[in-house]
């Protein structure tokens, strides 16, 4: 598994076609090295290597993904995090302040872990196959200043919602509802059985079935603070905005994209980014691509 000798010595930033930057990178981290994930086993991950068949640091991979693609954001996950509850922040890639945004994802069951991550320059994503419960949620929204900086990644296997027992209890679409209406305007759609498998996504029904629901969602904005007044305390305190501005969605998806085609496929259903891996590490997905 070696990234391909021309990604590191030929970046393409010169002729880099610009709806290229819709490719969102996407970088697994265990044990302190960048690995290949393969169908969500993740116990299973081997390193990513470079042409001298040395293990790449995730510090080392999102920076060439960021001189390759020079994407909006980096998708970061932080094994560790998500398998063993043992975070792993000091093997985080770091970047300029001008490279993109990059977003976490480590399995947060902890609120102060989440503030943390975010204190230190990140977007958090919280997948639903490792959230507590929505309260667990609202506890969060009501500390944290910028709502726009948390993303909500819907996890599925084979099509199967990942999801606590009290999530599944709920249903998927009640979720998003209450999700919206708390102001979280930022999805990602992921099916892990994809994940490193070629197989071009499956992620079409619920982008549809997550786009649907927004738009059918009221426009009232629910206060995930405990009372009015705590939440306009702290928004005083912070400076913030009281009631945040209804936002357009942003929605990333991806798992098993191969080639350009496949992002276009997403592309025209309406979302923002796609997530890639296997197929820019093995040259099968090139800058060039999106040149036509």
């Amino acid at each position: 598994m070696e990234i391909p000798a021309e990604k590191t010595r030929h970046p393409h930033c010169d002729s880099r076609p610009a709806d290229a930057s819709v490719v969102v990178p996407v970088i697994d981290i265990r044990n302190g090295w960048a690995v290949h994930a393969i169908a969500g086993n993740r116990a299973h991950y081997q390193p990513w290597t470079n042409f001298f068949h040395q293990p790449l640091t995730p510090q080392q991979l999102a920076e060439v993904f960021t001189r390759v693609w020079q994407p909006h954001w980096l998708y970061v996950a932080d094994l560790d995090g998500i398998i063993d509850s043992q975070t792993q922040t000091s093997n985080w890639p770091r970047l300029s302040g001008d490279g993109p945004r990059i977003l976490i994802d480590a399995g947060f069951r902890e609120i102060d872990a989440v503030l943390a991550a975010m204190e230190l320059g990140y977007d958090v994503i919280l997948g639903t196959e490792s959230l507590p419960s929505m309260e667990w949620v609202r506890k969060l929204l009501a500390r944290v200043e910028d709502p726009q900086r948390l993303w909500i990644s819907l996890d599925f296997r084979h099509g199967q919602w990942q999801a606590s027992d009290e999530l599944q209890q709920l249903g998927l679409v009640n979720c998003i509802r209450q999700l919206s209406t708390w102001s979280l305007t930022h999805w990602i759609v992921l099916d892990l059985a994809d994940v490193g498998q070629s197989t071009g996504g499956s992620t079409a029904e619920q982008i549809r079935r997550l786009q649907e629901t927004l738009e059918n969602t009221s426009n009232d904005w629910e206060d995930p603070a405990e009372s009015r007044q705590s939440w306009l305390a702290q928004s005083c305190q912070h400076g913030t905005q009281a009631v945040p501005t209804k936002r357009t969605p942003t929605i990333l998806a991806g798992g098993g994209m191969r080639t350009a085609k496949d992002v276009r496929q997403l592309q025209r259903q309406g979302v923002s980014g796609v997530l890639v891996a296997t197929a820019l590490m093995t040259g099968a997905m090139t800058p060039d691509q999106f040149a036509h």
